[in-house]
């Protein structure tokens, strides 16, 4: 495509990751990021050894969609993983290729770090991206279920326990 470029996110277009962001709350049903959440985003993605990767994809250097991702380690397989965090178009540009394109760009660059998977998570109730991703021939874990400690839990849990 034509005009359509997908960068780095650096200090210059970091306002461009955050409007993406409020974007892709809305489309949840979630409310955005604290202003505190976002500072904390930006110091962990612009040092020179950033805690996960973020792009900005522009169409006519308009913003038109994003993704976070970052590498982690399959034990199982000893390779990386390539862990797709978000991937989120702007709702008038979907169905034209933007949300194909990022996901590509992903998918190169599990490649080039030569990752022996990809995964991500999709809420249950979205259906157009369940729908999305499986036109790539993606399978839906059906083995795994996703648990989480918030930050809360994780302190009362390390006041609560005995030497570790």
């Amino acid at each position: 495509m034509k005009d359509l470029k997908i960068v780095r996110v650096d200090k210059n277009n970091f306002k461009d990751l955050i409007f993406m962001i409020k974007k892709l709350a809305k489309y949840l049903k979630h409310e955005p990021p604290e202003h505190i959440a976002m500072l904390r985003l930006k110091k962990d993605l612009l040092v020179r050894n950033p805690k996960c990767e973020a792009y900005i994809e522009t169409f006519k250097s308009k913003p038109v969609g994003c993704v976070i991702f970052y590498i982690a380690y399959a034990s199982f397989l000893g390779k990386s993983t390539l862990f797709l965090e978000d991937l989120f178009v702007l709702k008038d540009k979907r169905v034209q290729g933007f949300g194909k394109n990022l996901f590509l760009f992903c998918v190169k660059k599990a490649k080039e770090n030569k990752c022996g998977r990809m995964d991500w998570r999709v809420l249950q109730r979205d259906m157009n991206t369940i729908n999305f991703y499986k036109k790539f021939g993606a399978k839906q874990a059906k083995d795994w279920s996703i648990f989480r400690l918030d930050e809360k839990r994780i302190k009362a849990i390390l006041s609560t326990t005995s030497s570790i």
